[in-house]
C-alpha cells in the first residue's frame, strides 16, 4: 500500500513538472520578446563601463606602450578581461568560486561587446532580428 501511494506521488510530480515545462515552452517566444529589453540594457550597461574605462586608458597605454587599445584585437581582448574581471570580483567578494561555465560567458560576453563596438551608437543599436521602418 505505501509502495502504490509512493509511486502515485511520484507519477503525479513527473507529470506536474512536464505540464509546467510544455506552458514554459508555449510562453517562451511572448517571454523572449520582453527579455530583449533587458539584455540590450545589459550590453548598453556593460558598453558604457567597458567604453569608460577604455577611453580613460587609451592614452596613457599609448604613451607607455605604442599601442593603440581601441583597435579591434586589442579592444576585443580587454573588453574580455573587464567582464571576466569583473564576474570573477563579484564572486569572490562573496566568497564563492565561479563556475567555469560563467567564466566562459562572460568572456564571451566581453568578447560580443568588443567586436560590436563600432556599431553601437544609440541603445536600441542592440537590437535583435531586423529594423523595421515605417
Amino acid at each position: 500500500m505505501f509502495a502504490r501511494i509512493l509511486s502515485s506521488v511520484c507519477v503525479s510530480a513527473i507529470s506536474m513538472v512536464i505540464l509546467n515545462l510544455f506552458i514554459a515552452l508555449i510562453r517562451l517566444p511572448g517571454k523572449m520578446t520582453t527579455n530583449q529589453g533587458g539584455l540590450r540594457r545589459l550590453l548598453r550597461i556593460s558598453y558604457e563601463l567597458y567604453a569608460a574605462i577604455l577611453y580613460k586608458l587609451q592614452p596613457l597605454v599609448f604613451h607607455y606602450l605604442g599601442l593603440d587599445i581601441l583597435q579591434k584585437i586589442p579592444r576585443t581582448v580587454l573588453t574580455s578581461l573587464l567582464s571576466y574581471g569583473i564576474a570573477f570580483t563579484v564572486f569572490f567578494i562573496f566568497n564563492l568560486m565561479l563556475p567555469r561555465w560563467l567564466a566562459i560567458l562572460s568572456l564571451l560576453h566581453g568578447a560580443f561587446i568588443g567586436l560590436t563596438w563600432e556599431k553601437i551608437v544609440t541603445p536600441e543599436d542592440f537590437q535583435l532580428g531586423e529594423r523595421m521602418d515605417e
